[in-house]
């Protein structure tokens, strides 16, 4: 598979959803975060997900790969 430039990848799992966005939850991170559906792609991963984000919206809030977020970190990246 070819590295698909201007995404950011995450491992984790979906807890919500509405039409127009998923709550999801990062493997190392202690909260969970809204993204728009038009902002990411997901894929089935065993029992949890993989999602990909636009670059864009990931360094918005400084969201990094395989990185630990506190629950105050999470919320703090939350809706304003």
């Amino acid at each position: 598979m070819a590295y698909d430039f201007g995404w950011t990848t995450f491992e984790g799992v979906l807890t919500k959803g509405s039409p127009a966005a998923v709550c999801f939850q990062g493997q190392y991170w202690e909260g969970e975060l809204w993204f728009p559906r038009s902002q990411v792609e997901i894929e089935p991963d065993g029992e949890g997900v993989v999602i990909r984000v636009k670059d864009w919206r990931a360094k918005k809030n400084d969201l990094l790969e395989f990185t630990h977020y506190s629950a105050a970190a999470i919320e703090a990246m939350g809706p304003k």
